[in-house]
């Protein structure tokens, strides 16, 4: 399963991707801030305090094989909106630090995490050095989340780009 996470105000609909794919629009969703209390990993480990929409996305993305973030740049990085979802992944691991590859990272809250990729809307101000700076970032995080960044490319609203790598996928 592939699960696809939206951050940009174009919305999809499942019926826009071949594939069988778990869609989540952020825009419509109930997504809260992270507000940094770490409760996920003292008082609910695993879980988040905050009654939102993101215990759906987080049981999705487990589930996966494969998650993709669409999202769009501003001011040179990644909205704010595709910034919280990252963070409010943060119950998927455990508060412990281990050696991964030669690097302190957090230890595994599961067995088996899904890759992740990264599509970017190409507004045509993104440069290729604001891309790869976004890239780098998300081959970072992809280690942290113990998993590989699969694919990171620039696309445009049709999202044309997303839709030949799902199918090669």
């Amino acid at each position: 399963m592939i699960t696809i996470i939206n951050t940009t105000p174009k919305v999809y609909s499942q019926k826009d991707f071949s594939q069988q794919v778990s869609l989540f629009n952020t825009q419509s969703l109930n997504i809260k801030h992270c507000v940094g209390c770490l409760n996920c990993w003292v008082k609910t480990p695993g879980l988040c305090t905050q009654k939102d929409d993101m215990p759906n996305i987080i049981e999705s993305v487990m589930l996966s094989e494969l998650v993709v973030f669409i999202g769009e740049i501003k001011v040179g990085l990644i909205s704010s909106d595709l910034k919280r979802i990252n963070e409010k992944l943060l119950p998927i691991l455990m508060p412990y630090i281990g050696l991964f590859n030669g690097e302190l990272h957090h230890q595994k809250r599961y067995e088996v995490y899904p890759d992740i990729s990264l599509v970017l809307i190409d507004d045509d101000h993104m440069n290729d050095e604001v891309f790869e700076i976004n890239k780098k970032i998300y081959e970072r995080l992809s280690l942290n989340f113990h998993g590989n960044l699969r694919f990171a490319i620039k696309d445009d609203f049709s999202l044309g780009g997303l839709r030949h790598e799902i199918n090669n996928y």
